[in-house]
C-alpha cells in the first residue's frame, strides 16, 4: 500500500513521468485491481506506444480480466516489437493459453 500510495503521489505532482505510471501499474496488479493497473499501463502507451513492458503487462490484465481478444492483440504486438526479448516470451506463454 505504501508503495501505491507514494506512486500515485509521484504521478499527482507530475503526470507526464512514465515510469511511475509503470510501477503503479505494477503494483495494482500484485494488489489483483487489473482494471486500475490497466488504465496505468495505458497511460505509458499514450506517452510511449513503443513501451514493451506497458504492452506486455496490459495484454496479461486484459487475459486475467477475460479480454481475450485484447489480450491477443497486444501479446502479439510485443512479439512483433521485440521477438528476442524476455517480455516476448512471457508473452507467448500467455498466447498458449489464449489461442
Amino acid at each position: 500500500e505504501n508503495a501505491a500510495a507514494h506512486l500515485r503521489t509521484a504521478v499527482a505532482i507530475d503526470p507526464d513521468l512514465v515510469e511511475a505510471h509503470l510501477y503503479l501499474g505494477i503494483v495494482l496488479e500484485k494488489q489483483g485491481d487489473c482494471e486500475a493497473a490497466g488504465k496505468q499501463y495505458l497511460e505509458v502507451l499514450s506517452r510511449r506506444p513503443e513501451s514493451i513492458s506497458a504492452l506486455l503487462r496490459f495484454g496479461i490484465c486484459a487475459q486475467r480480466m477475460g479480454f481475450a481478444t485484447t489480450a491477443i492483440s497486444y501479446l502479439h504486438r510485443v512479439i512483433e516489437a521485440a521477438p528476442a526479448s524476455a517480455e516476448a516470451m512471457e508473452a507467448q506463454k500467455y498466447l498458449l493459453l489464449l489461442e
